[in-house]
């Protein structure tokens, strides 16, 4: 008893084509979101992709922010922001938390301690600095910045998300900007 296979041109399209979507996916895998990092047994969780955040970019450099912010000679941390609008002082008070929390969990993990932290409402980003013992971040809302970045300048590191139209995405492009700030202090790279 024999057995005959036939072969027909659709099953060789159809085998080439499963073929062709497996060697995309060992190529190019579909990256699924990640919404939270591990610091020393503690889940820190997060509103926006880790992996898109670590695409906004941070001046001078990772290393720079990172050595400035995570110092243990840190004593207190100045978060400054300017008051405005219900909307962006809503924003302003989440990304205050966020900060506040997830620094306070990093260095009380790294070093054992956590800094003081002050919140400072002012009126205009000139002529604020910080020191290695005093850094400070200051809140660029997206009303008053033209890009998503962090930064660091005379020892204040800015934090800025884009301007858009939509709410949703003013809140996303600042979310975006302090989770770059706090993957780059824990030192998470994606």
């Amino acid at each position: 008893m024999s057995v005959r296979i036939r072969i027909t041109k659709g099953k060789i399209i159809f085998s080439l084509l499963i073929l062709l979507i497996g060697l995309l996916f060992i190529w190019n895998p579909v990256r699924t979101p990640i919404y939270w990092v591990s610091l020393d047994g503690k889940t820190l969780k997060f509103r926006v992709d880790l992996r898109e955040a670590s695409k906004v970019p941070v001046y001078p450099s990772e290393d720079e922010v990172k050595n400035f912010l995570m110092s243990p000679l840190v004593e207190n941390i100045t978060i400054y922001y300017i008051a405005g609008s219900g909307e962006e002082n809503s924003r302003a008070a989440v990304e205050v938390f966020e900060l506040t929390y997830k620094l306070s969990v990093t260095f009380s993990r790294r070093f054992g301690y956590l800094p003081n932290f002050e919140v400072v409402n002012i009126t205009s980003f000139e002529g604020i600095n910080g020191t290695v013992e005093n850094p400070g971040i200051a809140i660029v809302d997206p009303v008053r910045s033209n890009e998503t970045s962090v930064r660091l300048v005379d020892g204040v590191i800015f934090i800025a998300g884009n301007y858009s139209e939509s709410s949703e995405e003013k809140m996303k492009n600042l979310d975006l900007a302090t989770a770059r700030l706090i993957i780059t202090a824990i030192g998470v790279k994606y």
